[in-house]
């Protein structure tokens, strides 16, 4: 839970990882306060009716009561709200200067003596707005403390949320498929409609010190608001899949901007290979530069230069190469600041499945979890340097795998070798997302591991 100030009226950090203190004091007289284990102290908080979304405000209401028969001063009212949920503004009520003290304004910024007589109360409202991907349900509490006097009094809050988390989206898997997808966050369920992929999962929250959202031991998927991400067992065989909800409908959003894209193309037969390609948009025209190593799209051989021109087709694109004929499907999801280039349809007598991460200029800090096609679930340290990975073995045991990497052609691709069979992978990396791909060609030609932080 958050702890707000509720001495602040300015908005409180952002962050989940805020966790400031809240706590509206009265301070009693300098030479100490008396002793009051007999005073008695009652503290209610409103249950906020109806259901709220996230960038909703709400508001609660504390009321402490003196139902002693002595007036008490010295007291500590403390809120500790939903980590889901930000304050925003603060108002009392009822506030009362100790006697002994020069009057002060009540509810401000800073910690004044306070007084309570018998029988009066202290109302506390508090509003607070609801976050991005919040549950269905936030829980807060509220506390009175009476210095030097019985033990505290405490006051509980939920508030009803919807659950944006749950609902329709639209998802590609490494088979080259695309699919509709329905994830119900109240009964921990995710299903494709594809009947080609025929899933239906059961999910449960990741244990203590773990991420994401599990199916098992090998499988399950990281959330972010309009993001899924992760990997499904499907008939036996493992599918990394990421699903998204808003999309890119114009090219003119696409223009100017570079992508690197990493491909599976999976044979009539099933054997999968790896692929990159960098890519850039630029007015109505998407640029690729196919080769075996990666490029910078402005230094890729003329002879692997790819131009198609595009339309828009629905939430997505239509993009066609006039001297080969050549025509992909694609659309750009939209999360947040961040864009993911996504395809999931057939090629030729197989099916291709990319995804593409806009060009960094560098590689940052960052962990992350998630899945890959060899049906593992890891957790990934990525730096500027290197890579760490940790993935649990089918018995049971953790397995480490190091890689140090280095640039290729001023590409944010970066290659380096990854495990104890040192398998040559690319790495890409954006603010929500990373993938490790194994080289084409390697032993491990076609796997593609799918991370989020």
């Amino acid at each position: 839970m958050n702890r707000i100030p509720t001495r602040a009226r300015r908005r409180a950090p952002s962050t989940f990882a805020a966790a400031v203190a809240f706590a509206l004091l009265a301070a009693g007289c300098v030479k100490g306060p008396p002793d009051q284990s007999d005073a008695k102290v009652a503290i209610t908080a409103t249950q906020p009716g109806g259901t709220y979304s996230p960038g909703d405000d709400v508001t609660f209401r504390m009321t402490l009561t003196n139902t002693g028969d002595r007036d008490i001063g010295n007291l500590s009212i403390e809120a500790k709200l939903d980590s889901h949920l930000r304050a925003s503004t603060l108002r009392c009520a009822g506030l009362v200067d100790a006697p002994t003290n020069v009057a002060a304004p009540a509810c401000s910024y800073f910690m004044y003596p306070v007084w309570l007589p018998k029988g009066a109360s202290v109302t506390i409202d508090v509003t607070a707005t609801v976050a991005d991907g919040a549950p269905g349900s936030l829980d807060s509490s509220f506390t009175a403390t009476v210095v030097r006097g019985p033990g505290p009094a405490a006051a509980d809050s939920k508030v009803a949320v919807v659950d944006t988390r749950s609902g329709a989206y639209t998802a590609w898997t490494s088979d080259g498929r695309q699919s509709d997808l329905a994830a119900d966050f109240s009964s921990r369920t995710l299903s494709f409609s594809n009947p080609d992929l025929a899933f239906g999962g059961a999910f449960q929250a990741a244990a203590a010190g773990d991420a994401g959202f599990r199916f098992d031991s090998h499988t399950g998927f990281m959330q972010r608001p309009g993001l899924l991400a992760g990997n499904v067992a499907v008939g036996g065989s493992p599918r990394v899949f990421v699903a998204a909800r808003t999309f890119v409908t114009q090219p003119a959003d696409l223009d100017g901007r570079d992508f690197n894209v990493f491909s599976i193309d999976t044979a009539a037969g099933g054997a999968s290979t790896s692929r990159f390609a960098t890519a850039r948009f630029a007015g109505p025209m998407l640029t690729f530069c196919d080769e075996p190593a990666p490029h910078a799209i402005g230094s890729c051989p003329a002879a692997s230069t790819h131009a198609y021109v595009m339309t828009a087709s629905g939430n997505g694109f239509t993009a066609l190469d006039a001297t080969t004929g050549d025509t992909i499907h694609f659309q750009v999801a939209r999360v947040g600041a961040t864009m993911l280039l996504l395809r999931g349809e057939a090629s030729g007598a197989g099916r291709t499945f990319a995804v593409g991460l806009e060009h960094r200029g560098d590689l940052f800090d960052a962990q992350y979890a998630g899945g890959d096609t060899a049906g593992r679930w890891s957790s990934l340290a990525l730096h500027p340097d290197s890579l760490d990975e940790d993935y649990t073995a089918d018995d049971g045991s953790i397995v480490r795998s190091m890689g140090d990497l280095s640039a290729i052609d001023g590409v944010t691709v970066v290659s380096g070798a990854l495990g104890a069979n040192a398998i040559p992978v690319w790495v890409g990396q954006d603010e929500s997302i990373a993938v490790v791909m194994a080289r084409p060609g390697s032993s491990q030609d076609g796997l593609l591991q799918l991370f989020m932080n």
